[in-house]
């Protein structure tokens, strides 16, 4: 199938790559902090891969999950956006963070990379075979506020991969401002992965606007984040094999822990290491299993960011 998308560069042909990652204060350190023994590490990866070769035996197959994708961003659906299990995140705690309107509407997580450019995933700016109008879309960026009323910015140009729109890779989209932001203390932007860089066996920061419990249906109006496992790849594939559903090098996956998590909405958020003092945006939150968000032993799967530095 033909696909319509934008170039892969913008029409000023700028490079959007951005390594100067200048914010290195003010951000939660603990994660650097909570590295787990190789021991006990290893042992909770297969204890989750057993306990997922139960739980998922009443699993739904590949094609549920290609439906999410409408549920996410048709605007026609009641969308349920959340972090489960998290907490209020610290005003300026994540100054990176911007809020996705469409229409008027509260869609999706997004985070800067530049004081230009926003990182999101495809499926917020896709919802055809070509990315959405970018006049449709507004975001706030400064504040946990969901809604604003803090630094409004609007967008010239949408960036959708141009593989997007089939399986369960390339689910990555730039998002050009119309004016670059200014940084200050509360707006900054997020350091990017070196290229083919591998983050797993470890804790990493999950943050977007949801509500804290399962059932929820009102989106959080506050910021919520919450730190989960990064288990391997090669577990996390395993699991998802076992659903239908292809999980590849091009993705990193997260979470696992029962009523923790995220869901709807949380989409297009950072994935978050640490190195050093610096965060890293390892990957952008893409999709779950149709069981539900927040099970246990099936984490969420996410595009890996260092696999589309050349991109």
């Amino acid at each position: 199938t033909n696909k319509t998308f934008l170039s892969s560069r913008f029409e000023s042909a700028e490079n959007v790559i951005f390594t100067g990652c200048p914010y290195e204060s003010g951000i939660n350190t603990s994660l650097r902090k909570q590295k787990v023994s190789t021991s006990k590490m290893a042992f909770g990866q297969v204890a989750l891969l057993l306990a997922a070769l139960v739980a998922l035996v009443q699993s739904r197959t590949f094609n549920d999950i290609v439906k999410m994708d409408r549920m996410l961003t048709d605007p026609d659906e009641e969308l349920s956006p959340r972090v489960i299990g998290g907490r209020d995140a610290l005003d300026k705690e994540f100054p990176w963070m911007v809020a996705l309107h469409y229409q008027g509407r509260f869609v999706c997580s997004s985070f800067l990379i530049t004081p230009k450019i926003l990182m999101t995933a495809a499926h917020c700016v896709v919802f055809g075979r070509e990315p959405e109008d970018p006049k449709h879309y507004n975001g706030y960026v400064g504040t946990i506020h969901r809604d604003g009323p803090d630094t409004e910015i609007l967008f010239s140009e949408i960036i959708a991969h141009t593989e997007y729109g089939s399986g369960t890779e390339y689910d990555i989209a730039l998002m050009k401002l119309k004016e670059p932001v200014t940084l200050n203390d509360g707006i900054q932007t997020i350091c990017l992965p070196t290229k083919d860089s591998i983050y797993e066996d470890m804790n990493a920061q999950v943050i977007g606007w949801g509500v804290s419990e399962k059932g929820g249906r009102e989106s959080a109006k506050v910021l919520q984040t919450l730190t989960e496992s990064v288990p391997t790849n090669s577990l996390c594939g395993f699991i998802y094999a076992i659903l239908g559903i292809p999980v590849t090098k091009r993705h990193v996956c997260a979470g696992g822990e029962n009523n923790k998590g995220i869901c709807f909405g949380d989409s297009g958020g950072p994935l978050v290491a640490m190195n050093e003092t610096k965060p890293i945006a390892i990957g952008v939150a893409s999709f779950v299993s149709r069981r539900g968000c927040a099970q246990t032993f099936i984490p969420a799967v996410y595009t890996r960011v260092s696999s589309y530095i050349d991109w």
